[in-house]
């Protein structure tokens, strides 16, 4: 039953204009890649790093959140969430399915990111010196260090009833974000701050530099596997007790 659930969630998505946020993601950070912030020679790499700064510190925290809201908004709606808790399924596991499709959506605005990145290294004439596998893997860990982001948003999502509060709270959470991840300590255990050393400190160091973003790479990791445990359980919680 429970993949059942996935796909009701799936078919939810078609009237979601979800397609439109990610043209929108792709857009700007081609704009971001050709503008000369960092400086002007694609050799050194400088545009893909401004539009990795850009979209992990950005762009990733606040698409999560507004995709997290787009899952729920259904159910605020039209009395989905009673409509739901009336299948034989465990009340847990809406939360799981909505999460788990939520995981599915980040993917494929990472992937597309991917791409992103290629068209504009291709673009600016580096294609055979193009570090494909740093791109690829720049992109795989950013989605990793947004499960535990992922699994808040949700849970905010569920509880409030208004599209605006929880995408407010996200935007106040997240551009605190840029000071944080130059902290040794708070970068590491702030969420939002995940995406963005997270994935500068994998692209740099893959093509042989240091971001000196992140300190303590191990710290990052318990901190990532203790907060997605903590927000996911809660999450659950949560959605069993919520009244439907």
């Amino acid at each position: 039953m429970f993949l059942n659930l996935v796909k009701i969630e799936i078919l939810k998505l078609r009237n979601s204009n979800i397609e439109w946020l990610l043209l929108i993601s792709v857009v700007l950070s081609l704009i971001i890649g050709f503008l000369p912030i960092f400086g002007t020679n694609p050799t050194d790499f400088s545009n893909i790093v401004q539009m990795i700064m850009a979209y992990s510190s950005l762009f990733l925290p606040l698409i999560t959140g507004v995709l997290a809201t787009l899952l729920c908004y259904f159910e605020h709606q039209n009395g989905g969430w009673r409509k739901l808790a009336s299948l034989p399924i465990k009340k847990y596991q809406i939360y799981l399915s909505k999460y788990l499709i939520l995981l599915g959506l980040i993917f494929i605005f990472q992937f597309c990111f991917l791409l992103s990145m290629l068209a504009v290294s291709i673009i600016n004439g580096v294609i055979r010196d193009v570090p494909i596998q740093a791109y690829i893997y720049t992109c795989v860990i950013g989605w990793v260090s947004c499960i535990s982001l992922a699994a808040f948003q949700l849970a905010l999502s569920m509880y409030f009833k208004s599209f605006a509060t929880p995408t407010i709270i996200n935007v106040f959470l997240t551009f605190p974000a840029l000071l944080i991840a130059n902290t040794e300590i708070l970068s590491v255990i702030y969420p939002w701050s995940h995406p963005m050393i997270s994935m500068l400190q994998t692209f740099i160091q893959t093509i042989g530099g240091d971001s000196g973003f992140l300190e303590n790479g191990i710290l990052l990791v318990f901190s990532l596997l203790i907060s997605s445990c903590l927000f996911l359980l809660s999450g659950s919680y949560y959605s069993k007790i919520k009244e439907y």
